[in-house]
């Protein structure tokens, strides 16, 4: 958005919470996103390929927002893996 004093960003916070298997999870979503974080000491846990949970992502944030064109209406993208204990 173009203002007199320089360009205002305005944006949706929209989280989708993705397995590892790939499906969108929306009871794990709440407490992935608003629980306090325990840093544990290092893990031996790798995160798979991010790309089977972008793809299920973007498909439900798709069709949620009814997004039309993800190149104009998608700005910023962040990934985070999230593990349950």
């Amino acid at each position: 958005m173009a203002r007199e004093d320089g360009d205002e960003c305005l944006f949706e916070f929209a989280p989708v919470f993705v397995t590892a298997e790939g499906k969108v999870d929306e009871s794990a979503l709440n407490v992935a996103v608003n629980q306090e974080v325990n840093d544990p000491p290092k893990s031996t846990i790798i995160p798979p390929d991010p790309s089977l949970a972008f793809q299920a992502a973007k498909q439900r944030l798709e069709q949620k927002a009814g997004l039309w064109d993800w190149e104009d209406d998608i700005e910023f993208i962040g990934l985070s893996w999230v593990v349950f204990k």
